[in-house]
């Protein structure tokens, strides 16, 4: 696997084409791990009312969104579901 060039590397569109590439699919792996950590939250609960769990997804929201800030980023482009 060719390793993408950092945007201010790049020489041309399709190096560029390639860094977007090769983010989209770190993206997609990434969002597969919290799925993985998800389905195993659920194995030692007793059954499925006991699965889901508002405040922690609240506070994880809320951590989202002050990340978002300190990578320079619009709470827009977070989670909108704490407003």
């Amino acid at each position: 696997m060719q390793v993408a060039k950092l945007p201010m590397d790049c020489g041309n569109l399709n190096e560029i084409r390639q860094g977007f590439d090769a983010v989209d699919r770190g993206m997609i792996r990434l969002v597969q791990r919290p799925l993985g950590y998800g389905l195993s939250a659920a194995q030692p609960k007793p059954d499925e009312a006991s699965i889901p769990a508002p405040d922690r997804v609240v506070a994880r929201l809320i951590d989202h969104r002050h990340w978002a800030g300190e990578e320079q980023l619009g709470a827009d482009l977070t989670f909108q579901a704490i407003d």
